[in-house]
């Protein structure tokens, strides 16, 4: 994940409080895929999973996960060299 990548994921995430039409598809548009289950949303990027609440009650819910994302790419591709 390059660092355009990783900022554009976080400025779609910084403000996260509901996964509204728009913010599904800057995230599939990344490579992110969005699936939807009762009480959360999962996102699946490079075949890792992560869950995020369909109503996070922290307002630094989609920074924590853009944050986690950001850093499995950083590890992946350093494992990779």
């Amino acid at each position: 994940m390059s660092e355009k990548e990783r900022k554009n994921l976080k400025h779609i995430l910084r403000n996260y409080n509901r996964m509204d039409r728009q913010t599904r598809r800057r995230l599939n548009a990344m490579g992110i895929q969005v699936a939807d289950s009762k009480n959360h949303y999962h996102l699946v990027y490079n075949g890792k999973h992560y869950i995020i609440a369909k109503t996070p009650s922290d307002h630094r819910a989609g920074m924590n996960v853009a944050a986690i994302i950001c850093r499995d790419a950083a590890r992946e591709s350093a494992c990779v060299r």
